[in-house]
């Protein structure tokens, strides 16, 4: 049985973060309902789909919020050093509730 290699991109994991803030602020500017009222868009790192350490920590010095829907998500967002504030509980199961 063969070990599975992943490869990982941080540079390209910081420059679509880029874009994607870039395009969302133009959204903003430029679509009247949004530039009428004022929004809030955060992005977050699905924790469940990139649950490397690493991954996370990349995740996090680029500002991004951590989305967890168990409770090892949450404590790898916070091994990863995300604050608590700073980690979104999401999903069916609300086991936190």
């Amino acid at each position: 049985r063969q070990t599975p290699f992943i490869l990982f991109n941080h540079q390209r994991m910081r420059s679509t973060v880029d874009t994607m803030r870039r395009t969302i602020s133009l959204a903003v500017e430029n679509v009247p309902p949004l530039r009428s009222k004022p929004c809030r868009v955060d992005l977050a790192l699905s924790i469940k789909t990139n649950p490397s350490i690493d991954v996370l920590k990349t995740g996090l010095n680029n500002g991004l919020l951590g989305e967890a829907i168990s409770l090892p998500e949450v404590r790898a967002a916070l091994t990863a050093g995300f604050a608590s504030e700073n980690i979104i509980l999401n999903g069916p199961g609300k086991w936190y509730d």
